[in-house]
């Protein structure tokens, strides 16, 4: 079944739009044939219909035709794209944090440089007593001469330089890693949602395209976190019929997902405190 589930969930799809044009007609003419009224109001019968959009059941009817362990296989997959979205949040925020401060470093590295007449900045390899410039290519010997005329120890050393610009360009290059890595996820990500029954053959996929060290590391302790805190919950509630993974936060589950609901009521105002903005019918006065 799970094999042919497009040419099956096409079927369906057909079935369901001849369904829902006879429940239309039967609808505007004001036929009671039994049906949930779906597409307009008791007040619109016999005049202009309104079309509503039937993809959200259609997906929730199409899941349903997967087997038992491909529904699994599909819901671990989400789960995995949901702590990779996380991830790859927060590795982004560190690294233009670190991107941001080896940036000033090599801005107060190239101030304290030796300047030659000609506003070069140059740097004194400590080992060899050469010049270099920013391009690490060493000077000639009369821009050397001018440099050394103009150097002291306390100036920045072509190791300071070159490990600046090193790291500067290391953590851009994690940046641009990370940003690829995560156009793939999103790339296959869709791809479950157009095909949840390829869950298995994505997550292979998922596996094939390693994130960066960084990212790995982050869905790694979110992924901890989310164990202990599944852990907690099933101490607390167990496993008798409840989902313990989801009974720490009230929820009501629907085909779209998790709404969370408040812990606590909804305080509601005190006397005192009540405004014709909080109570509509209050008269202005």
């Amino acid at each position: 079944m799970a094999d042919d589930w497009q040419e099956r969930a096409k079927e369906i799809k057909q079935e369901r739009i001849r369904k829902n044009h006879d429940d239309l007609n039967n609808e505007v003419g004001g036929r009671d044939v039994g049906r949930i009224k779906r597409f307009v109001a008791p007040e619109h019968i016999g005049g202009e219909a309104t079309e509503t959009n039937n993809d959200t059941a259609f997906m929730d009817m199409a899941f349903q035709l997967l087997t038992i362990e491909q529904q699994k296989q599909y819901e671990r997959l989400q789960h995995q794209f949901e702590l990779y979205d996380q991830a790859i949040e927060l590795a982004l925020v560190e690294i233009d944090e670190e991107i941001a401060l080896a940036h000033q470093d090599l801005e107060r590295i190239q101030d304290n440089a030796t300047v030659l007449n000609d506003d070069s900045h140059v740097y004194r390899d400590e080992e060899n007593g050469h010049f270099y410039d920013e391009n690490d290519k060493r000077l000639s010997e009369e821009d050397e001469l001018e440099a050394l005329s103009k150097y002291n120890p306390s100036q920045s050393k072509r190791h300071d330089w070159k490990k600046g610009k090193e790291k500067f360009a290391s953590l851009e290059d994690e940046r641009k890693d990370t940003v690829e890595f995560a156009v793939k996820k999103n790339e296959l990500e869709q791809r479950a949602k157009d095909n949840p029954q390829d869950a298995a053959k994505i997550q292979d996929k998922l596996t094939q395209s390693p994130a960066p060290d960084r990212v790995q590391k982050k869905h790694a302790q979110l992924a901890d976190k989310k164990e202990v805190t599944t852990s907690f919950a099933k101490e607390q509630f167990g496993d008798s019929g409840i989902d313990a993974e989801l009974s720490a936060m009230p929820a009501f589950h629907h085909a779209g997902g998790f709404e969370q609901v408040p812990a606590e009521p909804v305080q509601k105002p005190e006397p005192d405190k009540i405004s014709p903005q909080s109570n509509p019918g209050m008269s202005l006065g």
